[in-house]
């Protein structure tokens, strides 16, 4: 039952990801591209997390009209 399970959740995620970027709210690659709260396209940067070394490590994208989280960027993948 558990493996059923799994292979639903999977599925369902896949198909998520493949719906938000024929509708525009994401890249391929997971970039946020608009919000799909509000559909704004106007996004920004916040909470950027550095190492001690100096380069980043993760970075949250947002909404900058209705200020909802869009996306994380962390060590080199979007999430």
């Amino acid at each position: 039952m558990s493996k059923l399970i799994f292979k639903i959740k999977h599925l369902l995620i896949r198909l998520n990801y493949k719906r938000n970027v024929l509708l525009g709210y994401i890249e391929k690659n997971g970039e946020p591209k608009k919000c799909s709260y509000c559909k704004c396209k106007k996004l920004e940067t916040y909470e950027v997390f550095r190492h001690d070394q100096g380069f980043v490590e993760e970075y949250w994208v947002r909404c900058s009209k209705c200020k909802k989280k869009v996306g994380v960027w962390a060590y080199g993948s979007w999430y």
